[in-house]
């Protein structure tokens, strides 16, 4: 009963939390394009790989807090 009556509020939360991800994935991407090849280079590809999963995960959130809005 308590999602119900805040769900709103946390469908306004998942889409902050979505853009926050996609300006970090932006910003990621970024400085991977300046960067040489090495240990550098390698853990931000990673970061970024994490970064989308948590994207697509924020994205799947969006898609159910959307379908109780509904």
């Amino acid at each position: 009963m308590g999602l119900t009556r805040t769900v709103s509020d946390q469908l306004v939360a998942a889409h902050l939390l979505r853009a926050g991800l996609e300006g970090g994935i932006s910003t990621v991407s970024y400085n991977l394009g300046r960067l040489a090849a090495g240990p550098v280079r390698d853990g931000l590809t990673d970061r970024v790989r994490r970064l989308d999963q948590a994207r697509r995960n924020a994205a799947g959130l969006i898609d159910r807090l959307t379908g109780m809005v509904a």
